[in-house]
């Protein structure tokens, strides 16, 4: 039947899998920062279908492209103190970054409202102190400028060139940082390893 929609279906997972991946992975995580991203996968999986948070619903699949790929910048790079996370969707790559690194102050720039209600919901369930969520557009940020932070954007689309004229105290200079979603897809992470 054209135009029903289904549920979407995650398979059974596990706190201890997620840790398992993670590790392989390369993150030795206090139990903490496994706790709250174990509730945040549960609320991902509890609000997916009402605000289209994500189609990766493969338990290893998310664990190793939402968060591994999230996480992993914090090793690549020196993360700055404050960072703003465009086109952030379901939360990815900031509030995994935030997770396991608190000190950070992030801004999540999400322009569907029903995501920025999602995120604001998660940042009061997880309690996460110096986590903003704007519901704006990228382009918006010329036109916001209390903001100073380093830019992560999260739309492969948006090209880092595409940044450098957002304008304003937003530019990034040579040799700053961005980041796509699956840009470490190619690192070998898998599971069994």
């Amino acid at each position: 039947m054209m135009g029903k929609r289904t549920r979407t279906h995650f398979p059974k997972s596990s706190q201890k899998t997620m840790d398992a991946i993670l590790r392989a992975a390369g993150f030795a995580l206090s139990q903490a920062q496994s706790g709250l991203l174990w509730r945040y996968y549960n609320l991902i999986v509890k609000y997916n279908d009402a605000c289209d948070l994500t189609r990766i619903t493969r338990f290893e699949d998310f664990i190793i492209k939402h968060f591994v790929d999230s996480i992993i910048v914090g090793n690549l790079i020196e993360l700055p103190d404050r960072m703003v996370d465009i086109g952030t969707g379901a939360g990815f790559p900031g509030l995994p970054l935030r997770l396991v690194h608190p000190y950070i102050e992030l801004t999540l720039l999400e322009a569907t409202t029903k995501k920025t209600l999602f995120l604001n919901h998660i940042t009061q369930r997880l309690k996460l102190n110096n986590v903003r969520v704007l519901d704006a557009r990228a382009e918006a940020l010329g036109l916001r400028p209390h903001l100073h932070h380093e830019i992560l954007p999260q739309d492969p689309v948006l090209e880092a060139g595409e940044v450098l004229h957002l304008g304003g105290e937003h530019e990034l200079a040579a040799g700053d940082h961005c980041a796509a979603p699956g840009a470490f897809e190619d690192e070998g992470f898998e599971l069994g390893a």
